[in-house]
């Protein structure tokens, strides 16, 4: 009896296993289903074009040039996307322009010699000299403090030329592009079980407004 029982228990106890493998073989099927779909998902803005921008070599061009730069950006992205998504497509177009972009570098704060923290600089380029680009998509206007911050990581960093970029901020998401409306099906509000339609558009930006540019300068003090 002990030795039929101890057969029925590892017996039982492969068949959990088998059923174990093949749960974890399923499932592994399941996520690399969802894998190849958003492989070939994207959301998209502007066209891809060949890289025959204007070449940007030194901070006269880039001076000339950014205001340009960030308009079409802008446009193309509009007033929804984050901060960070403005300095990805920033970074990409002046790169495409034979610019050295270098992307949240670290400023070590140091306490008695000891590092134990940082503050990072957005965009930092390499041209006849270094030039600090900080970002901003604000809702409202660039406080005095965002000014500070610029000068705060000129200053420390030994940057003598930077730039204050804001890209005007509307929360929220864009609206769907070509007119699509989407319906919405509430099941359950928040008094009880129930079910009614409703069909909504996303409202649109300014279609007006620009991207704000100033352009910071070390000044040398004993000439003023």
């Amino acid at each position: 009896m002990d030795a039929n029982l101890k057969e029925d228990q590892i017996g039982a106890i492969g068949t959990q296993e088998d059923d174990l493998l093949a749960t974890k073989s399923k499932e592994a099927h399941d996520v690399n289903k969802i894998t190849k779909h958003m492989q070939n998902v994207s959301i998209e803005y502007g066209e891809t074009k060949e890289f025959g921008d204007t070449k940007i070599e030194n901070s006269k061009d880039l001076m000339e040039n950014l205001p340009a730069i960030c308009n079409e950006i802008f446009e193309i992205l509009g007033q929804q996307n984050l901060e960070a998504t403005y300095q990805s497509a920033l970074c990409e177009e002046l790169q495409r322009r034979g610019v050295i972009v270098a992307s949240e570098v670290d400023i070590p704060i140091k306490y008695k010699g000891l590092q134990i923290a940082t503050r990072r600089i957005d965009l930092l380029l390499y041209l006849e000299k270094p030039v600090i680009l900080e970002l901003k998509a604000v809702t409202g206007n660039l406080l005095p403090t965002h000014l500070m911050q610029l000068q705060y990581y000129m200053t420390h960093s030994r940057v003598e030329e930077g730039y204050l970029i804001n890209f005007p901020h509307i929360t929220g998401f864009p609206a769907p592009s070509n007119g699509i409306v989407y319906k919405q099906t509430v099941l359950q509000p928040e008094n009880g079980p129930t079910v009614s339609d409703c069909v909504t558009r996303s409202s649109t930006g300014k279609k007006d407004v620009k991207p704000v540019v100033i352009r910071v300068t070390k000044v040398d003090a004993s000439k003023t």
